[in-house]
Protein backbone atom coordinates (compact mmCIF):
# COMPACT_ATOMS: atom_id res chain seq x y z
CA UNK A 1 0.00 0.00 0.00
CA UNK A 2 1.66 3.67 -0.55
CA UNK A 3 1.24 5.28 2.33
CA UNK A 4 1.46 9.01 2.47
CA UNK A 5 1.41 10.47 5.84
CA UNK A 6 0.16 14.03 4.39
CA UNK A 7 -3.07 12.33 3.33
CA UNK A 8 -3.42 10.25 6.83
CA UNK A 9 -3.38 13.72 8.94
CA UNK A 10 -6.02 15.68 6.59
CA UNK A 11 -8.41 13.07 7.76
CA UNK A 12 -7.54 14.36 10.95
CA UNK A 13 -7.81 17.88 9.97
CA UNK A 14 -10.92 17.80 8.34
CA UNK A 15 -12.48 15.59 11.72
CA UNK A 16 -10.90 18.49 13.32
CA UNK A 17 -12.89 21.01 11.03
CA UNK A 18 -16.46 19.97 12.61
CA UNK A 19 -15.06 20.69 15.75
CA UNK A 20 -14.62 16.86 16.85
CA UNK A 21 -12.24 15.44 19.65
CA UNK A 22 -9.88 13.02 18.02
CA UNK A 23 -11.07 10.15 19.59
CA UNK A 24 -7.93 8.89 22.47
CA UNK A 25 -6.71 5.71 20.64
CA UNK A 26 -6.31 7.93 17.31
CA UNK A 27 -4.75 10.84 19.41
CA UNK A 28 -1.95 8.55 21.15
CA UNK A 29 -1.14 6.89 17.43
CA UNK A 30 -1.23 10.30 15.68
CA UNK A 31 1.49 11.18 18.64
CA UNK A 32 3.45 8.83 17.95
CA UNK A 33 3.65 8.91 14.45
CA UNK A 34 4.36 11.95 14.38
CA UNK A 35 6.95 11.74 16.56
CA UNK A 36 8.70 9.15 14.18
CA UNK A 37 8.08 11.28 11.23
CA UNK A 38 10.28 14.12 13.18
CA UNK A 39 12.77 11.93 14.79
CA UNK A 40 15.68 11.93 11.96
CA UNK A 41 14.93 15.86 11.35
CA UNK A 42 14.91 16.45 15.05
CA UNK A 43 18.65 15.23 15.65
CA UNK A 44 19.87 16.63 12.65
CA UNK A 45 22.51 19.36 13.62
CA UNK A 46 22.87 22.26 10.88
CA UNK A 47 25.96 21.99 8.62
CA UNK A 48 27.74 24.91 10.66
CA UNK A 49 26.87 23.81 13.88
CA UNK A 50 29.14 20.38 12.56
CA UNK A 51 31.72 22.49 11.25
CA UNK A 52 31.66 24.41 15.01
CA UNK A 53 32.33 20.82 16.39
CA UNK A 54 35.01 19.70 14.66
CA UNK A 55 37.08 22.80 15.06
CA UNK A 56 36.37 23.03 18.86
CA UNK A 57 37.40 19.27 18.83
CA UNK A 58 40.40 20.23 17.09
CA UNK A 59 40.88 23.67 19.07
CA UNK A 60 41.36 21.09 22.08
CA UNK A 61 43.63 18.68 20.55
CA UNK A 62 41.55 15.88 19.78
CA UNK A 63 40.83 13.79 16.71
CA UNK A 64 37.59 15.11 15.46
CA UNK A 65 36.64 11.44 14.26
CA UNK A 66 36.84 10.10 18.04
CA UNK A 67 35.25 13.38 19.70
CA UNK A 68 31.84 12.53 21.09
CA UNK A 69 30.28 15.60 20.27
CA UNK A 70 31.24 15.32 16.61
CA UNK A 71 30.15 11.54 16.43
CA UNK A 72 26.45 12.58 17.69
CA UNK A 73 26.20 14.94 15.12
CA UNK A 74 27.54 13.23 12.62
CA UNK A 75 24.94 10.23 13.37
CA UNK A 76 22.34 12.80 13.48
CA UNK A 77 23.00 13.69 10.05
CA UNK A 78 22.84 10.00 8.49
CA UNK A 79 19.63 10.18 10.70
CA UNK A 80 18.30 12.68 8.42
CA UNK A 81 19.14 11.38 4.84
CA UNK A 82 16.34 10.95 2.52
CA UNK A 83 16.31 7.02 2.46
CA UNK A 84 15.66 7.08 6.21
CA UNK A 85 13.39 9.42 6.56
CA UNK A 86 11.30 8.11 3.78
CA UNK A 87 11.25 5.09 5.39
CA UNK A 88 10.20 6.63 8.88
CA UNK A 89 7.30 8.94 7.52
CA UNK A 90 5.72 5.87 5.41
CA UNK A 91 5.83 4.26 9.33
CA UNK A 92 4.51 6.75 10.77
CA UNK A 93 1.49 6.65 7.71
CA UNK A 94 0.75 3.21 8.06
CA UNK A 95 0.81 3.44 12.04
CA UNK A 96 -2.02 6.21 11.31
CA UNK A 97 -3.28 4.58 9.10
CA UNK A 98 -3.83 1.49 10.36
CA UNK A 99 -5.63 3.03 13.31
CA UNK A 100 -7.90 4.85 11.11
CA UNK A 101 -8.99 1.89 9.71
CA UNK A 102 -9.20 -0.12 13.28
CA UNK A 103 -10.99 2.11 15.37
CA UNK A 104 -13.11 3.82 12.28
CA UNK A 105 -16.33 2.87 14.02
CA UNK A 106 -15.67 5.48 17.05
CA UNK A 107 -14.93 8.44 13.79
CA UNK A 108 -18.35 7.13 12.84
CA UNK A 109 -20.16 7.25 15.71
CA UNK A 110 -18.54 11.36 15.84
CA UNK A 111 -19.77 12.04 12.20
CA UNK A 112 -23.03 10.46 13.43
CA UNK A 113 -23.83 12.88 16.08
CA UNK A 114 -23.65 15.82 13.96
CA UNK A 115 -24.61 14.54 11.28
CA UNK A 116 -28.15 13.49 12.44
CA UNK A 117 -28.19 16.89 14.13
CA UNK A 118 -27.58 19.36 10.89
CA UNK A 119 -30.63 16.32 9.35
CA UNK A 120 -32.69 17.34 11.64
CA UNK A 121 -31.80 21.04 11.65
CA UNK A 122 -32.11 20.87 7.69
CA UNK A 123 -35.66 18.89 8.11
CA UNK A 124 -37.12 21.91 10.24
CA UNK A 125 -36.00 24.56 8.37
CA UNK A 126 -37.87 22.84 4.87
CA UNK A 127 -40.66 22.61 6.79
CA UNK A 128 -40.48 26.24 7.05
CA UNK A 129 -39.63 27.39 3.91
CA UNK A 130 -41.15 25.01 1.89
CA UNK A 131 -39.84 23.72 -1.94
CA UNK A 132 -38.04 27.42 -2.61
CA UNK A 133 -34.55 27.49 -3.83
CA UNK A 134 -31.64 28.41 -0.45
CA UNK A 135 -30.33 30.36 -3.53
CA UNK A 136 -33.46 32.64 -3.71
CA UNK A 137 -32.30 34.80 -0.97
CA UNK A 138 -34.70 37.99 -2.27
CA UNK A 139 -37.81 35.55 -2.18
CA UNK A 140 -36.67 34.39 1.45
CA UNK A 141 -36.18 38.00 2.45
CA UNK A 142 -39.89 38.72 1.41
CA UNK A 143 -41.18 35.99 3.45
CA UNK A 144 -40.44 37.51 6.53
CA UNK A 145 -37.68 37.25 9.63
CA UNK A 146 -38.86 33.79 10.55
CA UNK A 147 -38.53 32.48 7.00
CA UNK A 148 -34.65 34.15 6.97
CA UNK A 149 -34.04 32.28 10.39
CA UNK A 150 -34.71 28.90 8.63
CA UNK A 151 -32.92 29.94 6.21
CA UNK A 152 -29.78 30.56 8.50
CA UNK A 153 -30.56 27.62 9.96
CA UNK A 154 -30.45 25.58 6.57
CA UNK A 155 -27.23 27.01 5.52
CA UNK A 156 -25.55 26.10 8.62
CA UNK A 157 -27.24 22.54 8.31
CA UNK A 158 -25.89 22.12 4.88
CA UNK A 159 -22.29 23.30 5.80
CA UNK A 160 -21.82 20.53 8.26
CA UNK A 161 -23.60 17.74 6.52
CA UNK A 162 -21.13 18.30 3.16
CA UNK A 163 -17.74 19.13 6.03
CA UNK A 164 -19.17 15.45 7.43
CA UNK A 165 -18.48 13.53 4.42
CA UNK A 166 -15.53 15.59 3.46
CA UNK A 167 -14.28 13.94 6.56
CA UNK A 168 -15.83 10.70 5.34
CA UNK A 169 -14.79 10.97 1.65
CA UNK A 170 -10.73 11.71 3.32
CA UNK A 171 -11.06 9.04 4.68
CA UNK A 172 -12.44 6.27 2.40
CA UNK A 173 -9.95 7.77 -0.08
CA UNK A 174 -6.65 7.25 2.45
CA UNK A 175 -7.66 3.98 3.97
CA UNK A 176 -8.81 1.83 0.72
CA UNK A 177 -12.04 0.58 2.69
CA UNK A 178 -14.51 1.62 0.58
CA UNK A 179 -14.01 2.51 -3.23
CA UNK A 180 -14.99 6.03 -3.95
CA UNK A 181 -18.40 5.86 -6.90
CA UNK A 182 -19.85 9.60 -6.91
CA UNK A 183 -22.42 7.66 -9.42
CA UNK A 184 -23.71 6.35 -6.02
CA UNK A 185 -23.01 9.38 -3.32
CA UNK A 186 -26.27 9.62 -2.29
CA UNK A 187 -26.21 5.83 -0.85
CA UNK A 188 -23.47 7.54 1.73
CA UNK A 189 -26.63 9.64 3.61
CA UNK A 190 -29.40 7.88 2.34
CA UNK A 191 -31.22 4.69 1.84
CA UNK A 192 -32.93 4.92 -1.59
CA UNK A 193 -34.57 2.48 -3.42
CA UNK A 194 -33.85 1.77 -7.06
CA UNK A 195 -36.91 3.58 -8.55
CA UNK A 196 -36.43 6.57 -6.42
CA UNK A 197 -32.73 6.93 -7.10
CA UNK A 198 -33.78 6.97 -10.88
CA UNK A 199 -36.70 8.79 -10.90
CA UNK A 200 -35.77 11.61 -9.33
CA UNK A 201 -31.74 11.83 -10.61
CA UNK A 202 -30.03 11.13 -7.53
CA UNK A 203 -26.86 9.89 -9.66
CA UNK A 204 -24.34 12.51 -9.10
CA UNK A 205 -23.44 14.98 -6.13
CA UNK A 206 -25.16 14.78 -2.96
CA UNK A 207 -28.57 17.72 -2.92
CA UNK A 208 -29.40 17.44 0.73
CA UNK A 209 -32.36 19.99 0.23
CA UNK A 210 -33.78 18.00 -2.99
CA UNK A 211 -33.17 15.17 -0.61
CA UNK A 212 -34.88 16.41 2.54
CA UNK A 213 -38.14 17.60 -0.01
CA UNK A 214 -38.74 14.33 -1.30
CA UNK A 215 -39.26 13.43 2.21
CA UNK A 216 -35.88 10.78 2.27
CA UNK A 217 -34.27 10.42 5.58
CA UNK A 218 -30.62 11.33 6.03
CA UNK A 219 -29.03 8.83 7.64
CA UNK A 220 -25.05 8.56 7.10
CA UNK A 221 -23.74 4.90 6.21
CA UNK A 222 -20.75 3.17 7.82
CA UNK A 223 -18.92 0.76 5.28
CA UNK A 224 -20.81 -1.90 5.27
CA UNK A 225 -24.19 0.17 5.55
CA UNK A 226 -22.87 1.86 2.51
CA UNK A 227 -22.05 -1.48 0.81
CA UNK A 228 -25.17 -3.03 1.29
CA UNK A 229 -26.93 0.01 -0.09
CA UNK A 230 -25.19 -0.10 -3.05
CA UNK A 231 -25.48 -3.95 -3.69
CA UNK A 232 -29.10 -3.38 -3.10
CA UNK A 233 -29.21 -0.87 -5.63
CA UNK A 234 -27.45 -2.65 -8.52
CA UNK A 235 -29.29 -5.74 -8.07
CA UNK A 236 -32.42 -3.89 -8.48
CA UNK A 237 -31.39 -2.17 -11.64
CA UNK A 238 -30.19 -5.54 -12.93
CA UNK A 239 -33.91 -6.79 -12.12
CA UNK A 240 -35.49 -4.11 -14.05
CA UNK A 241 -33.30 -4.76 -16.88
CA UNK A 242 -33.74 -8.33 -17.23
CA UNK A 243 -37.34 -7.52 -16.72
CA UNK A 244 -37.62 -5.38 -19.74
CA UNK A 245 -35.22 -7.87 -22.06
CA UNK A 246 -37.58 -10.80 -20.94
CA UNK A 247 -40.61 -8.80 -21.76
CA UNK A 248 -38.58 -7.70 -24.93
CA UNK A 249 -38.48 -11.76 -25.86
CA UNK A 250 -42.22 -12.21 -24.91
CA UNK A 251 -43.40 -9.77 -27.50
CA UNK A 252 -40.94 -10.76 -30.19
CA UNK A 253 -42.43 -14.94 -30.03
CA UNK A 254 -45.52 -13.09 -29.75
CA UNK A 255 -45.03 -11.58 -33.57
Amino acid sequence: MDLNLAQAQSVLASIRRLGIDIPEPIATVEARAKAIAKAAESVAPAHHDVLAAIIRAVDAGKNPVDDKEVQRMLAGQNLANDAILHGLRAEAAQLLTEALIEHQGLLFDAWRIQFQKAATDLTAAHNALGGISLADTESVVRMGPDASTAWSTATNALTTLRDVMTAWQTWATTTRQVTINNAYAVLRVAEVDWHTYRDHQLAGSIDYWKLTGLGIRLDLADVATYQRRVADLQAAQRAEVAEAEQNRMSRMQLN
